[in-house]
């Protein structure tokens, strides 16, 4: 009778109320000799150990997030002619606007040049010549326009004090400029 009262003692063996036995039910309902057993013996240790449902699962998400990096890294390697291809567009681009800005520096440079010399077309006796010429056509103008109406009849009165109006208003600007200038009190910065 004492083996069938061990057998019923092993039968009912109450489960260990601990954060193992609820974390792990099946290992909290084995016996400590299987417990010891366990421990002692690592290939049954890990049979017992893959086999809970939480290591399932933790082996089971971690296999799906290896699953997941793979692929993005596949996802990335499939991208990287396309971005090495973009990365040598910029670095053309870039190049190409470095060039511009150095041809546009170029010829700001140039330009202030031309604006500095005096013998150039641009220069400050070359627009003097250019006022005076200007000055001296617009005289000749209202002077030609005045000779039409008064002499030969040509304009009638209101078309000619119009004409005449705008050109000597060119020309006594043009006069005012050419004095301050010879003065010394006019310039073109």
């Amino acid at each position: 009778m004492a083996s069938s009262t061990q057998q019923d003692h092993q039968a009912v063996q109450p489960t260990i109320d601990d954060p193992l036995g609820r974390d792990f039910p099946e290992i909290g309902a084995m016996s400590k000799e299987d417990l010891q057993d366990m421990l002692n013996d690592p290939h049954f240790f890990h049979a017992m150990l893959i086999r809970q449902p939480e290591v399932k699962r933790l082996v089971g998400d971690h296999q799906v997030a290896i699953n997941r990096n793979q692929a993005l890294a596949e996802k990335n390697l499939s991208l990287r002619p396309k971005l090495e291809n973009l990365r040598d567009q910029v670095t053309a681009s870039f190049n190409q606007t470095q060039k511009a800005i150095s041809q546009f520096d170029d010829l700001l440079k140039k330009q202030a040049d031309l604006y500095q010399v005096s013998t150039e077309p641009y220069g400050e006796s070359a627009s003097r010549s250019r006022l005076l010429t200007a000055l001296h056509e617009s005289d000749k103008l209202s002077e030609s326009i005045a000779h039409q109406f008064a002499v030969q009849g040509l304009l009638e009165e209101d078309q000619f004090i119009k004409e005449f109006r705008e050109e000597r208003t060119k020309y006594h600007k043009r006069a005012w400029v050419a004095n301050r200038w010879s003065e010394g009190n006019f310039r073109w910065d």
